[in-house]
């Protein structure tokens, strides 16, 4: 998203056209997301309730692995440069 408003913004976009589109795309977009909530919510949040304990330790493990990685990356990164 940010590199469209830098790239509209760098084109001289017009201005009242650029917040027509930004409006335009926000309002659809945030629509969608109200109307599914309404139309899934208590079905989400449901199998959220039921499943707290696997997403929970899903998120820690995933939160693990990437910080394990971003090290590996440091270190690779440190070496090749050295």
């Amino acid at each position: 998203m940010v590199p469209f408003l830098l790239a509209a913004g760098a084109a001289a976009y017009p201005l009242q056209r650029f917040f027509a589109a930004l409006f335009l795309g926000r309002a659809v977009r945030y629509s969608i997301l109200g109307f599914l909530s309404a139309l899934y919510g208590r079905q989400i949040l449901g199998y959220f309730s039921r499943h707290t304990h696997a997403i929970v330790w899903t998120a820690v493990a995933l939160a693990l692995a990437g910080i394990g990685l971003a090290v590996l990356r440091a270190r690779f990164s440190d070496a090749r440069h050295a």
